[in-house]
């Protein structure tokens, strides 16, 4: 099992688990309450195996994560039974559940200028679809600060848009540009900008074929066949 104390914003190196030969292949799942809110979501959930005797997996500790004490669940059943991102939770007839509560602590301050390089995302997105950004070089210090902006009109002007996370997600209808300030609070501190990223309007049969939005008829059928 992993130590007691980790660093938010700092990759563990991993979490492995065994199944003691209980079974000749398990699956295996793990949760993390990252947030503190006393629910192991989907998004908290990480799987090691899914047919081993045993697996590791390399978790990252969000850097939005609370600090503290947090709860970590691990699950491991035989292989071909459910024990998925959902199932934190379920009634289970077979396998074992264990709790463990690890501490998670502060990064280390940040210092001098980010460097976070470029901005990452999808090169193409459907009209009003979900999709997030985020950068290429992370920073896994506290203390930093961001500000997202984009522009619609090629990078000629730019508008604040988001919080003040590392990440944003968003949607848009038309082409967009996308850059974000990171600035280090630290005394001595200063800000730099990731390097902007172009996202373009995904064909329009390509979206009205796989977005959900159609096809409605037997002729939009055949058009998306």
């Amino acid at each position: 099992m992993p130590p007691p104390r980790w660093c938010r914003a700092i990759p563990i190196p991993s979490v492995t688990c065994f199944n003691d030969n209980i079974y000749t292949g398990a699956i295996l799942s793990v949760w993390f309450d990252w947030d503190g809110d006393a629910n192991l979501t989907p998004a908290e959930w990480y799987q090691p195996c899914i047919n081993a005797y045993s697996g590791s997996i390399l978790v990252n500790v969000p850097v939005t994560g609370v600090l503290g004490e947090i709860r970590m669940r691990v699950r491991s059943r035989g292989a071909g039974n459910p024990n998925g991102s959902g199932d934190a939770c379920l009634a289970m007839g077979s396998g074992e559940t264990e709790e463990y509560c690890i501490t998670i602590a502060p990064a280390a301050a940040c210092a001098g200028t980010p460097a976070p390089g470029n901005t990452t995302g999808p090169a193409t997105i459907c009209p009003t679809a979900s999709f997030t950004l985020g950068l290429q070089n992370q920073p896994i210090t506290s203390g930093n600060d961001y500000q997202w902006y984009v522009s619609t009109d090629g990078g000629v002007t730019y508008s604040p848009t988001g919080g003040n996370t590392p990440t944003l997600t968003t949607s848009q209808t038309v082409a967009s540009m996308y850059y974000a300030d990171v600035t280090c609070t630290s005394i001595g501190g200063g800000t730099a900008s990731s390097t902007p990223i172009s996202v373009a309007m995904s064909n329009f049969m390509t979206c009205y074929c796989t977005a959900g939005v159609g096809p409605t008829s037997a002729a939009d059928s055949d058009a998306c066949a």
